[in-house]
């Protein structure tokens, strides 16, 4: 599928149709262009695709977003790029679906920085041993 920079206007169909070679080939602007309502129907294969400087990029709303099947996506090296104002923005939901590799990659301020609701969501299989 060929992509124009207005990405803000893409249906669910548009963004569900996306390759993961499609979605590798994303320029910041376009992934900047993405809204909640885009992001949201991104699979895991998808997010994975997503390059760590489009990542870095998104807003904590467009992280919010990411459904928690799908944030099991995002590689290390992507949640090691994340500020703490992101992943301060993340659901327990999507929170308790990181992995314990996950989990591991975050920057001690970033895992300082959680709230209670998103520690409390943490289980055994999350914290990395």
């Amino acid at each position: 599928m060929a992509l124009t920079t207005d990405t803000q206007n893409l249906t669910s169909s548009d963004i569900q149709g996306l390759s993961t070679a499609d979605i590798s080939g994303l320029t910041s602007e376009q992934v900047s262009g993405f809204t909640p309502s885009n992001i949201v129907y991104l699979s895991s294969a998808q997010v994975a695709a997503l390059t760590t400087a489009n990542i870095a990029g998104l807003e904590s709303d467009d992280l919010a977003a990411i459904t928690p099947q799908a944030i099991a996506g995002l590689e290390t090296l992507d949640l090691n790029s994340l500020r703490a104002i992101q992943i301060q923005g993340l659901s327990s939901a999507q929170i308790a679906q990181l992995s314990s590799a996950q989990i591991r990659a975050l920057s001690t301020a970033n895992i300082s920085g959680l709230s209670s609701a998103q520690i409390a969501a943490l289980t055994t299989a999350n914290i990395p041993g």
